[in-house]
């Protein structure tokens, strides 16, 4: 899989099957689908309007340490700017990543695919880490989050793309206390 240099404002990568895109605020009801669904957002409070997810994109889309992008099935080898968007992957605030994507996609393989992209063009355009990214130790190395008792294939995704465990950790959310694990992935610069 070789993922393309992005250059520009609307950066866009590709694999066999699956088309990446810098997140926009044209994503804004996809964002609304799935940061509303409790099955996606299991372990967090999801939101629960339009106007909460649109808010929480455009926070998204003026922080610098954003590198978020919406995931689209390739049709035979095209471009699917068209196509409907299937999930999310990259970084809502680096130098922790994540995805989320339609369940009715699930199983298929593309959180590791788009995943796996994703931190290619990452290094491949900032090999000692991203700007934003003001602690060096923090800068040469990505991280993700999983709940301990629902995140079986997110923890899969993650080792698959190269992750280590480094610990677990219960973290106080709105629904009460939640078992996290932490993971990291240590870029070619570190």
């Amino acid at each position: 899989m070789q993922a393309s240099t992005p250059c520009g404002e609307n950066r866009t990568v590709k694999t066999s099957r699956l088309l990446l895109r810098r997140m926009t605020i044209e994503d804004d009801e996809a964002v609304c689908s799935l940061r509303c669904n409790p099955e996606v957002f299991y372990w967090r409070i999801p939101v629960h309007t339009t106007e909460q997810a649109t808010q929480w994109l455009k926070d998204r889309l003026a922080d610098p340490a954003s590198l978020s992008y919406s995931v689209r099935v390739l049709q035979n080898r095209e471009e699917a700017l068209d196509a409907k968007v299937i999930g999310f992957v990259g970084a809502t605030h680096l130098p922790e990543v994540g995805y989320m994507y339609d369940p009715s996609v699930w199983g298929n393989g593309y959180a590791t695919e788009a995943l796996r992209a994703w931190i290619e063009m990452y290094w491949q355009n900032w090999p000692d880490g991203h700007p934003s990214i003001a602690k060096d130790e923090e800068r040469r190395c990505l991280t993700a989050v999983t709940g301990q008792e629902d995140g079986a294939a997110s923890r899969r995704v993650l080792k698959k793309c190269g992750f280590k465990h480094v610990r677990s950790h219960v973290e106080q959310e709105d629904r009460g206390d939640v078992k996290l694990d932490v993971w990291r992935l240590d870029g070619p610069a570190g």
